[in-house]
């Protein structure tokens, strides 16, 4: 069957592209006229070239306006001016992309090359991260055709291919590279076989060679440098030993590793080597050192295990390989009629313990080394860590960590996204002068990380609760959540903000099934507090008040200090006639922010446009919040 382009386009590929319709109502006086009588189609071979501008939606965070007219702009200048420099027929102009056909493929590659010059010339004079770049694609077909439209799967396939492209590239086809002549010609690299959406068999690509990356700032903007991964600490489980001795049930020790680094894989901070790498570590004299620098790894946890009188007993420690110390080490029992886990969850206990040790330790190399002596990986756990305590020191300190991270890898995403977060929360407990400062820098920073990884599943995240908490716009901020999980269904902060953005809509029962799903996505996350808080906040919206308090309250023995917690307990308490316990949560939010007001409150509330958002506001005079 004869597929048209028309589906194809209107798939976005940027992540968080369909957000942002606007861009896909640019001038669109050069498309052709669709007859509304039936035409007569013919087979003909042909050059297709797809150019895509990279990041649109990123580009329309900050200003909306300005990114539409910069790239209509863009697109105008290139389909009249070069195009017919170089022989080609505009097809079709579809929001942020051109179809361009071409009768002789080395046009094509010449018309992409100078189509990036182009770009490149109108952001000459803009920071990297605010100059569109662009994306293009070419292949060389058969495809159907009534001398106006292009139809068949040759298009769809040269759009895949432009898909293949990193922002400043043109990837081609190998029917194309065949038709290149080498030294008059640019050059290709051949990529192998790439597998592309919607396509059985994968298709061989080649990256044409471009003068724009003579420029070293160009070649970083468009590198795929993103090092989340690499700035994550490493921990290896080593099956644990039984003591003494037995072979008749050695294999325990591997079964209990096994359900450990399990568990740990599901913490977000962590990268947790396989149980196919340290299963050979097993009953033998290794130092840690050595483990460090087989396996790669950061931590170690090591063990043994015995059966003593119907229970096991398990001893663990976890050692830090750069400085060779045990930086935690317990002992624990379980009966083993209630199965080796037993009724308390010993696994979950264990790697719990384990994570936090990691954590403190880190805090404490952030907070009281040089930050350029401090590894990549202690700067990002330790300023999560410090961000969280939500202490005016170790907030700045947490701060100071991120932005020093984000000048070691000015291509990663991480740090500028979490920079971002810092910004939210610095609103969240009123440390701020300027409202319209924060968003403007929080905003800044999500863009910044979209610019470097678009389908980002953090940034995106981040990208949300900017989005809500400073923007105002929930309902845009559950969509980047949304977006954001269809990356990684696992991201359990992406759940988390969009449960929030659904309690300030006074979604309720959406919010609490998403902020639920977020603790069970995350259920040792080292800042159990921060989802307890959020979930209450869910819970405010689904007129829960006895869960609501209930989550509040735990959430407050771990952090005492975090404001939205105490407004979240004021709320319900009032809610629920609990007026001696709503008016002590009021005292200690002002100790924390004085400056706090019934009509600041809603100001600058996200759900000051919904009816939940007068209910709550009212619910904190009633406790005694200034009007």
């Amino acid at each position: 069957m004869v597929q048209t382009l028309q589906p194809m386009i209107n798939e976005p590929r940027n992540p968080a592209l369909s957000l942002y319709v606007s861009i896909c109502a640019l001038d669109t006086k050069d498309n052709l006229d669709i007859p509304e009588t039936p035409f007569s189609l013919h087979e003909a071979t042909t050059t297709i070239m797809f150019v895509d501008v990279v990041e649109s939606v990123r580009h329309t965070l900050l200003d909306e306006r300005t990114a539409v007219m910069r790239i209509q702009s863009l697109l105008s200048r290139a389909a009249r001016n070069l195009v017919p420099r170089f022989e080609g027929r505009l097809v079709e102009r579809v929001g942020d992309g051109l179809m361009v056909e071409f009768a002789d493929a080395r046009h094509a590659v010449h018309c992409a090359t100078a189509l990036h010059a182009l770009a490149a010339d109108d952001g000459i004079r803009l920071d990297i991260a605010d100059r569109l770049r662009l994306r293009v694609g070419i292949h060389a077909t058969e495809v159907l055709t009534d001398d106006k439209s292009l139809f068949g799967h040759g298009v769809n396939l040269t759009a895949r291919i432009a898909g293949l492209a990193a922002p400043g590239e043109t990837v081609v086809s190998a029917a194309v590279r065949d038709q290149l002549t080498p030294g008059l010609d640019p050059d290709v690299e051949d990529m192998g076989e790439c597998f592309v959406k919607h396509v059985l068999e994968p298709v061989r690509a080649y990256r044409v060679a471009s003068h724009l990356f003579a420029d070293p700032q160009l070649r970083a903007a468009t590198a795929s440098a993103e090092t989340a991964t690499q700035i994550k600490p490493t921990i290896a489980v080593v099956p644990l030993a039984s003591a003494p001795k037995n072979a008749a049930d050695s294999a325990m020790g591997q079964v209990i590793a096994d359900d450990l680094i399990a568990t740990i894989s599901r913490c977000e901070y962590l990268r947790v080597i396989s149980r196919l790498s340290t299963q050979g570590f097993a009953n033998r004299a290794i130092s840690l050192p050595e483990i460090g620098r087989l396996l790669g790894c950061d931590y170690v946890a090591t063990g043994s295990y015995r059966i003593v009188q119907g229970e096991m007993e398990i001893a663990i420690e976890l050692a830090q390989v750069r400085s060779g110390m045990v930086i935690w080490a317990e002992r624990y029992r379980s009966p083993l009629h209630t199965g080796w886990l037993g009724e308390t969850n010993l696994i979950d206990t264990i790697a719990a313990a384990m994570l936090d040790h990691i954590v403190e330790s880190e805090v404490g190399v952030v907070r009281h080394c040089a930050l350029p002596n401090v590894t990549d990986y202690s700067l990002l756990l330790g300023a999560i860590a410090l961000m969280y305590r939500t202490q005016y020191t170790d907030f700045q300190r947490s701060r100071q960590a991120l932005e020093h991270l984000a000048e070691r890898h000015p291509r990663s995403a991480t740090p500028l996204a979490w920079l971002a977060k810092w910004h939210v929360f610095k609103v969240t407990q009123g440390w701020f002068e300027n409202l319209d400062h924060e968003a403007e820098q929080a905003l800044s920073l999500a863009s910044r990380a979209l610019a470097i990884a678009p389908a980002h599943d953090a940034a995106l995240t981040v990208a949300g609760l900017v989005a809500t908490n400073l923007r105002k716009r929930p309902d845009e901020g559950a969509t980047l959540c949304d977006k954001a999980l269809d990356g990684n269904p696992n991201n359990s902060l992406a759940s988390l903000y969009r449960g929030l953005a659904f309690a300030f809509q006074g979604k309720g029962d959406q919010a609490l099934y998403s902020a639920r799903l977020a603790m069970r996505l995350s259920p040792l996350d080292p800042h159990r507090f921060y989802y307890q808080s959020l979930a209450a906040t869910a819970a405010l919206a689904a007129e829960q008040w006895s869960l609501a308090l209930e989550l509040g309250t735990a959430s407050l023995r771990s952090n005492r200090l975090h404001t939205s917690t105490l407004r979240v307990i004021a709320i319900a308490a009032t809610q629920l006639g609990d007026d001696e316990r709503a008016r002590q949560a009021v005292a200690d939010v002002l100790r924390i922010d004085p400056s706090l007001t019934v009509a600041g409150y809603l100001a600058r509330s996200p759900a000051r446009d919904y009816a939940i958002g007068r209910v709550w506001a009212d619910s904190l005079g009633r406790a005694g919040v200034p009007a």
